[in-house]
């Protein structure tokens, strides 16, 4: 038991070492799972059971089978509906063991994306997958609206300040744009580059950037060119790449 943490370890990484044959470890951890030593999270990853951590004696049958069924659903969960159903479980037993284990923080119900009257219920050392929780523009279920805003108005700040600064430098990856918003501290919700590179994706979609070689930069109002180029979306990316001595950012958020 010593092996893994109470939030689990790979049943593969687990599997290289200890000195069993695949047998003998498959009935180790069937005869730790039966003894409510340990649950198997998504058929890939072993915990200490919920019980031991909480060292909850004598937990009713109907509560096992719950703990059991979560385990298996991992950070996909159940809706209270399809948890009743897979459990076999009479309502009754169901609500009042789900209420028991809610209130002992062996199981959690959150909130998700695709409803919002329904929660989800999950073991309570798991947090959901992005399928439920939106991802990182999403909080407790909803669209934070409020933040998406805040985010793109200082990219467009900062990327403007870049370009007059440094006419050679008008085109910023994905990977330059999240250094600057980790360091920038404007939010303490954590972006990846996958997260980072939808939401630029959409200020894109939104005429607020162009995008040139999987680079972006603001969307410019090139009337003035002096090269002539009066088709802004056909050559401004082109053109720009290039080089420019005109410069005027159309504050599109306003």
């Amino acid at each position: 038991m010593s092996s893994f943490s109470q939030q689990g370890a790979k049943i593969s990484s687990l599997r290289t070492k200890v000195n069993l044959a695949h047998s003998q470890f498959d009935a180790a951890l069937s005869e730790l799972e039966a003894n409510l030593q340990i649950v198997i999270i998504a058929q890939t990853t072993v915990a200490i059971s919920p019980f031991r951590q909480r060292q909850r004696e004598n937990p009713s049958e109907a509560e096992i089978v719950i703990v059991r069924r979560l385990a298996e659903a991992g950070t996909g969960g159940y809706f209270l509906k399809d948890l009743r159903k897979v459990c076999q479980l009479p309502t009754k037993d169901a609500n009042d063991a789900t209420k028991t284990l809610i209130n002992e923080n062996i199981i959690k119900k959150v909130p998700t994306v695709k409803s919002k009257k329904l929660r989800l219920y999950m073991l309570f050392m798991l947090e959901p997958s992005i399928e439920h929780t939106g991802g990182a523009f999403y909080n407790r279920g909803e669209f934070d609206s409020g933040y998406v805003y805040a985010v793109k108005a200082k990219l467009i700040e900062m990327m403007t300040r870049q370009q007059l600064r440094d006419k050679s430098s008008w085109l910023l990856t994905v990977p330059a744009i999240l250094q600057w918003y980790d360091s920038s501290q404007i939010s303490s919700v954590p972006l990846n580059e996958e997260s980072m590179r939808e939401l630029l994706n959409s200020m894109v979609y939104e005429g607020l950037l162009v995008e040139y070689n999987n680079c972006f930069f603001p969307l410019l109002d090139m009337t003035t060119c002096p090269k002539g180029n009066q088709e802004i979306l056909d050559d401004c990316a082109a053109c720009v790449a290039q080089s420019c001595n005109s410069v005027y950012v159309m504050w599109r958020l306003q």
